[in-house]
């Protein structure tokens, strides 16, 4: 339930690994996995190629790697309301734009951290050159504001 298009694979991975750590020896082990969620496909199935078919069709159809790449950015202020105004005006600003696939504004998953508050809007792109006139357009925007912050991240590893 980790707001995360990976959160499927770890979750398979974790059991996996769990599962071929019990019963190494003579002795046979057994894994028992609690779950609010048995039936979801990371959980109830147990080999990798049964996994993959049902993971890549889902990132197939939803367009999240390896179908696409994405860039984060992520907006924020010590002033809740101007880290949100921002960051509806800069994914205002990419929707008209771009002709990808935008997600957001959201809070971030640390929505607040020492007293500044995270949003973030995720870009689905095939090639940087479809994106990079509008990250340097932004990226020189926020330069010049002093009470909000812009990172982005190409490919990050944690959405």
């Amino acid at each position: 339930n980790i707001p995360d298009f990976r959160s499927a694979e770890r979750t398979f991975s974790l059991i996996n690994q769990a599962s071929g750590r019990a019963g190494r020896s003579d002795l046979r082990g057994e894994v028992i996995v609690q779950t609010f969620n048995p039936e979801h496909y990371s959980i109830a199935l147990t080999d990798y190629k049964s996994f993959y078919k049902n993971e890549i069709d889902i990132r197939k159809k939803l367009n999240y790697p390896p179908f696409c790449n994405i860039a984060l950015l992520k907006i924020s202020s010590a002033n809740l309301n101007l880290a949100r105004e921002e960051a509806e005006k800069t994914a205002k600003y990419l929707k008209e734009n771009l002709d990808l696939d935008i997600l957001g504004p959201a809070p971030s998953s640390m929505f607040k951290i020492k007293d500044n508050y995270y949003f973030q809007i995720i870009i689905k792109y095939r090639s940087k050159k479809e994106i990079i006139k509008e990250i340097r357009f932004l990226n020189e925007y926020y330069l010049k504001q002093n009470k909000v912050s812009f990172y982005i991240d190409f490919n990050p590893l944690i959405i």
